[in-house]
């Protein structure tokens, strides 16, 4: 059995494990990385692995995390330099999800099955704290629209729900239909920013 790692190595492989971590699952997604493969990646046993992380889907959703805030950041910058009509909040909202499924994270919890293995791997507490601090974003940027009135009065939290299912139809593609989707995305932004928004013109592409 190895020694114990002191407070300093601790942290130094736990930063190490999350960059060799971000790397891997970046190029081969978290069903293909093994645990193995990234304790090769940090020179650690692979039982050491378990002094850091519960599971790689542990070490995945840390990451996960990590880019989603980076995520939120630039969103909230691009937000602040437009004026928003109809049109524009489109736009925004359209471009928003192209970037989010770009990441290559959120992009292999949509085309694997990955999702679902993380909701099975992470603790429901975690997983929930998680989606709440995910809607802060969408609840901030309603109240201000609305306050601003430039969105129409409603429950944020209706429209937090309708905004995250924009997000959960990216996991059902296939389902829709892969030739099809990107007119749905589209036809369904149209109805979202016409219903919506109180300013600028109807149905503009």
């Amino acid at each position: 059995m190895g020694r114990p790692f002191n407070d300093t190595e601790k942290t130094n492989i736990r930063n190490l494990l999350i960059t060799k971590g971000r790397e891997l699952f970046s190029i081969h997604g978290l069903k293909k990385t093994t645990i193995e493969d990234i304790t090769k990646e940090t020179v650690i046993a692979q039982g050491s692995f378990y002094a850091f992380f519960d599971s790689k889907e542990a070490l995945y959703f840390e990451i996960l995390e990590t880019e989603e805030k980076e995520i939120s950041e630039t969103l909230r910058s691009s937000l602040n330099s437009i004026e928003l009509d109809r049109k524009s909040f489109k736009e925004f909202i359209s471009e928003s999800l192209d970037f989010i499924f770009k990441n290559p994270f959120i992009k292999d919890l949509v085309i694997t099955d990955s999702y679902q293995n993380l909701i099975r791997k992470i603790p429901e507490a975690r997983m929930k704290r998680h989606l709440e601090d995910e809607a802060q974003f969408l609840m901030e940027m309603i109240h201000d629209f609305q306050k601003q009135k430039i969105m129409k009065k409603a429950d944020p939290h209706i429209l937090t729900g309708l905004f995250h299912s924009l997000f959960l139809l990216y996991l059902h593609k296939k389902d829709i239909g892969t030739d099809i989707f990107d007119q749905v995305i589209d036809l369904l932004l149209d109805l979202i920013s016409d219903s919506l928004i109180d300013i600028g013109d109807r149905n503009l592409k």
